[in-house]
């Protein structure tokens, strides 16, 4: 059973942003949050659970910024949570729009949990792989 990380949204973006300002490796990012389920609160943007394979469901997050060590900011305003498929049927009476508490774990995957990936000369995207989301609450 994976150990519950006791950092909400903003602290755990503003731990990010500390160890990617400082350099650390690519492999280092996730070093001791991999594995550990976190609980955050967002809103429901987009919603594909009748995909067998790969249920999940987009959240809109509080914006923060990740400051690179050149100086550059990625912002980060969204995830993509992948559905334990024990829990598709609580997410299907959330409707898009909701604010959602869910609790998903930091993939501890081949795939690291943080990357920071360039994706041209002048951009990157901060990527943050969850798995096993399950819904804890949602407004009525």
């Amino acid at each position: 059973m994976s150990k519950k990380l006791a950092l909400d949204w903003n602290d755990f973006v503003h731990e990010v942003s500390n160890r990617v300002k400082s350099g650390w490796s690519r492999d280092m990012l996730a070093d001791g949050l991999s594995g550990k389920r976190v609980e955050w609160q967002g809103v429901v943007d987009e919603m594909d659970l009748d995909d067998p394979d790969a249920p999940g469901i987009s959240v809109r997050m509080p914006e923060q910024k990740v400051e690179l060590p050149n100086g550059a900011r990625i912002p980060i305003d969204g995830l993509d949570l992948p559905i334990d498929e024990s829990a598709v049927d609580d997410w299907k009476r959330v409707r898009i729009g909701s604010t959602v508490i869910f609790s998903a774990m930091l993939s501890a995957s081949p795939f690291p949990a943080i990357d920071v990936v360039p994706v041209s000369d002048t951009r990157s995207v901060l990527m943050v792989r969850l798995t096993d989301a399950v819904l804890v609450d949602a407004e009525a």
